[in-house]
């Protein structure tokens, strides 16, 4: 078995979940990406300004509901998430991985628009 050594977006929402302790209950979706921007502004912040970006916290979210849909449950409303027992073994498995990768902080300039020529 190889050693991931990148953390995608998608491995920020069960470990998130698992912060906040979104096993045996519901967490709010924004509750949840508020959690995923405090463990990497620079992943999911905006641009210039120090807010969430909602876009790449949903594209996120769904990419894991896509991959592992065995991984967690959602509220009928669509407006809550929970670990299932599988997502919680899952993610306590990667947890130690994924907290060292996290030491080293990440260093991402924003995207550069590109220059319009007139």
């Amino acid at each position: 078995m190889s050693i991931k050594t990148k953390i995608t977006n998608v491995d920020f929402i069960p470990i998130s979940l698992s912060e906040l302790e979104g096993i045996g209950r519901f967490i709010d979706v924004e509750d949840l990406f508020i959690k995923c921007y405090e463990l990497s502004p620079e992943r999911f912040g905006w641009r210039k300004y120090k807010y969430p970006n909602y876009k790449i916290l949903h594209k996120a979210l769904t990419d894991f509901e896509e991959k592992y849909p065995e991984f967690i449950i959602k509220t009928p409303d669509g407006l809550s998430r929970q670990l299932t027992a599988e997502g919680v073994e899952w993610t306590k498995n990667r947890l130690p991985i994924f907290r060292k990768l996290l030491q080293s902080p990440e260093i991402a300039a924003p995207k550069k628009r590109p220059i319009r020529k007139y």
